[in-house]
Parts: C-alpha cells; structure tokens; sequence
C-alpha cells in the first residue's frame, strides 16, 4: 500500500474549496428576492395611556419575499396581512410605538406573526421580512 503525502495546507485549501463550492450551489438555488409594497398605506389607532382619545399611527411598509411564486401567493393574501397589521398596532402599547429603540423589536414581532400567520392559512411562512419604510405616529 502506497501512502501520499500530503500537507495540511494541501487539505485546508481542499476543504475551503469545497465549502465554497455548496456555498455557491445554495445561492444559485435561491429563488430571487421580490419587494411587495403592502399598500395602500396602514393607518390606525391604538390606546394612550396619557388621554382618553386614541393615538394614530402610519405605518409604509414592504415584504420580502423568495420567488415570482410566493409573491402572488402574499399580493392575494394582502387583506389577511394587512387586518394582521392593524390588529397587532392598534395593541401595541404607547411606549414601544414611541420610543425607537423598540422600533426593531416592533418589526420582528410583526414579521413573525405575519409568518406564524401564513404559516397557519397555507403550510408556509412565504414572507422573509416586513421592511418598514415610513413609520409616524401622535
């Protein structure tokens, strides 16, 4: 039996090829990212806890999604992602709407229930992320 010598430099460059390699695979395996406007814009309100009438809030917003595919899928569903939205803001507390560090918190809360949501109606979450791109409140 005859044994090759071989470096270990020799079997690092190897491995990182190869791993490179699936890498590249996966990529190209992805279908491509599609940006759905959730339109037309949100507006809704939600309880202050400092007066007795109702706060408003404004909320433009896009969802991410994988493929031509699930895109249709979500712009037929846009009434259930919306009436998820609206629900979801309107009881939302004063503090997390306000202060903007809570604001990313805001958006992962709102992109997991919008795919816990599509996840329950059709067998899969479809949305990557909610990007929100315009965000008032009083």
């Amino acid at each position: 039996m005859k044994f090759v010598k071989v470096s270990i430099k020799q079997i690092t460059l190897l491995v990182l090829f190869s791993l490179s390699s699936l890498v590249f695979l996966a990529e190209d395996e992805l279908p491509a990212l599609e940006y759905i406007p959730i339109e037309p814009v949100i507006v809704t309100n939600y309880q202050k806890k400092s007066m007795k009438k109702p706060g408003f809030i404004q909320l433009k917003a896009q969802l991410s999604v994988r493929g031509k595919e699930s895109a249709d899928v979500i712009v037929a569903h846009m009434p259930l992602i919306r009436d998820h939205i609206i629900d979801f803001l309107s009881f939302t507390n004063e503090k997390t709407i306000k202060d903007a560090s809570h604001r990313n918190q805001l958006r992962e809360s709102l992109t997991k229930g919008i795919q816990d949501m599509l996840t329950e109606q059709l067998g899969a979450p479809l949305v990557e992320e909610l990007i929100i791109t315009h965000f008032m409140w009083d």
